[in-house]
């Protein structure tokens, strides 16, 4: 191999290209890439190990896309097999199908939206998902000179006071409270 900084590396192996090979073509292909990639791998290892940094890195890439495209490329070949020769197999794969496509049309319909559309926002959230910071980010502290609410309590929490029985008027819920430093024994 060739390792010299200047020399050139061809490109990977497309799906279009490896469709026109025969069985034993692709096979012999796949030796050649795992040869090559096991190769990479250990000349990696050892720069890692002398400190050095490896010529060339993006080979693996192009060798692991090669390797993902003969990978493509028998999937196909397989499915068209079984489609011929296989009824059940045809009858399974077709209600799968129909389950995934039951499945996204019940979410769709629950969300309103497909995944990868739906907002990243707390609007699009169902509340249970937000994180506290999502849940109040519209709420602002109030300052230390601001003085506190005034007004009157909604009535439906003024009606609770009188049947929970705890006791406090609502100047004591709208007065600021002094804090009470707690003491540990």
């Amino acid at each position: 191999m060739n390792q010299q900084p200047g020399s050139k590396v061809g490109r990977e192996w497309s799906a279009a290209q490896i469709r026109n090979k025969s069985f034993e073509d692709i096979q012999k292909l796949w030796f050649v890439l795992l040869k090559e990639r096991n190769m990479l791998l250990t000349y990696r290892h050892q720069c890692k190990h002398l400190g050095e940094e490896m010529v060339q890195p993006e080979r693996l890439q192009k060798v692991s896309k090669s390797m993902k495209a003969i990978k493509v490329v028998l999937g196909e070949r397989y499915r068209e097999y079984k489609q011929a020769t296989d009824w059940k197999w045809c009858e399974q794969r077709a209600v799968l199908h129909e389950r995934r496509r039951q499945y996204l049309a019940r979410r769709r319909r629950r969300t309103g939206l497909p995944p990868d559309q739906r907002p990243k926002v707390p609007g699009g959230l169902a509340v249970w998902r937000m994180s506290k910071q999502q849940k109040f980010a519209d709420l602002k502290p109030r300052q230390p000179d601001e003085p506190p609410p005034t007004g009157q309590l909604p009535e439906k929490m003024q009606h609770e006071r009188a049947t929970n029985g705890h006791g406090q008027t609502p100047e004591d819920l709208l007065r600021k409270k002094p804090k009470q430093l707690k003491e540990y024994v």
